[in-house]
């Protein structure tokens, strides 16, 4: 039978797909939000069929839907580096295709698999590069720095146009952050308090309680600087900062969004980069590293002031935005553990507060499959975007100080 909806998920049997990709496509069908006549094409090395394949997802995630997925999924064999197996992808995509059928590729692999799978879709016409019926999404990391980005950026071109390349933030799919643009520039209330010549100072904190949790490996070769604040942090940072945009299409947005990232300017005097007691001791972890688990620095936008602390194996988790305006008041834009707005208005000494509690219908990752879906990018991370975060990020690191050696207690 053939689909209005073709959702290809490369890396099906993977730890995101279990916990992240596979529930959000529950979700988005339980609340019927999917077209009727969608397919999921799980790919995977395991030699499963359908039924042993959703065995095997419930098994690493019992709290799943499986039921659901019956409806959905087709899981499919292929050894995603051998170039042999994509014509045979290809004939099984076209099984389920129509002319206009949406098609979306989820690369949810390596990142050093990620050109491998590209070149191979491109080569046997699995995605064609004006196909815009077609479309990729690229997991994060994208990239180690800016000159690995902006390789990556070329490369991808060869092979699509920009307009079918998705390069995921999972942070933008928040419900509370796409609420941001909203309140900043639609709402009768809070717009013009939210102005940026209104705002003197602004704090973003992102604490984690929990450590590494068995990836060490991976955050030896980030550290706080590339996993957190390089994407999600300054993500956030052009969300809170960025100008009105002239119209709220996607291009627009993320033209202010960049703006932002490049004008941010970085006090080195206030860096501190940290390590939690016991880091050391993880597994996969150099008995001599100097990887850092905590970054706080000072940047300035325009007149404004913007704080940012971030780290794990702290006193608790919690993911808060606080505003300073120019008259004193604050305004907190908590993201966890509540997605809630908090306003202390200051007349005559006293705090007058407002608590608006946001809806949170749909998860991240449902989030943007959605947008993805309906060929809304603005949840998505353009290539100028990331090369400008990474351009920023490469100077803070290379200013990086002796390490400060923190406990939990850690505020």
């Amino acid at each position: 039978m053939k689909k209005d909806l073709i959702l290809v998920l490369y890396g099906s049997t993977g730890d995101l797909s279990f916990r992240k990709l596979l529930p959000a496509i529950v979700s988005l069908k339980e609340k019927e939000i999917l077209p009727e006549k969608t397919i999921v094409l799980a790919l995977g090395r395991r030699t499963f069929d359908t039924n042993e394949y959703l065995e095997f997802v419930k098994s690493n995630n019992p709290s799943l839907n499986i039921d659901v997925l019956k409806d959905l999924v087709h899981y499919h064999e292929i050894q995603i580096t051998e170039e042999d197996e994509y014509p045979k992808l290809l004939n099984l995509i076209n099984e389920y295709r129509f002319k206009t059928s949406r098609i979306i590729h989820y690369l949810s692999v390596a990142p050093e698999l990620m050109l491998t799978v590209a070149n191979s879709i491109s080569q046997y016409d699995v995605v064609k590069k004006d196909d815009l019926y077609s479309s990729i999404i690229f997991e994060k990391p994208f990239g180690v720095d800016y000159h690995s980005s902006r390789y990556l950026n070329k490369k991808l071109w060869t092979l699509f146009d920009e307009k079918q390349i998705y390069r995921i933030d999972h942070y933008l799919g928040k419900k509370m952050l796409t609420d941001l643009i909203d309140i900043r520039f639609k709402s009768a209330i809070f717009a013009p308090i939210l102005k940026t010549s209104n705002v003197k100072h602004i704090d973003l904190i992102v604490k984690e309680e929990v450590g590494i949790m068995n990836r060490g490996a991976f955050y030896e070769s980030t550290g706080a600087s590339k996993d957190m604040f390089q994407s999600h942090i300054l993500q956030m940072i052009s969300l809170v900062l960025m100008d009105r945009p002239r119209t709220f299409d996607s291009k627009a947005i993320i033209n202010q969004k960049v703006k932002v990232i490049k004008q941010l300017k970085l006090d080195e005097k206030s860096l501190v980069f940290g390590q939690y007691n016991g880091y050391l001791n993880e597994d996969n972890v150099a008995s001599n590293s100097l990887t850092e688990t905590l970054l706080s620095l000072n940047m300035k936008y325009k007149n404004t002031t913007i704080s940012v602390l971030t780290g794990k194996k702290m006193n608790s988790k919690e993911t808060y935005i606080n505003y300073v305006l120019n008259d004193g008041s604050t305004l907190r834009v908590s993201i966890y553990p509540e997605l809630s707005l908090t306003i202390n208005s200051k007349f005559n000494s006293e705090n007058i507060v407002f608590k608006h509690e946001f809806s949170s219908e749909l998860d991240e990752y449902a989030m943007l499959l959605y947008s993805a879906i309906n060929n809304q990018k603005e949840m998505f991370v353009r290539w100028d975007e990331i090369e400008a975060s990474w351009k920023f990020v490469d100077n803070l690191v290379s200013k990086k100080k002796e390490l400060l050696i923190y406990n939990k207690d850690l505020k």
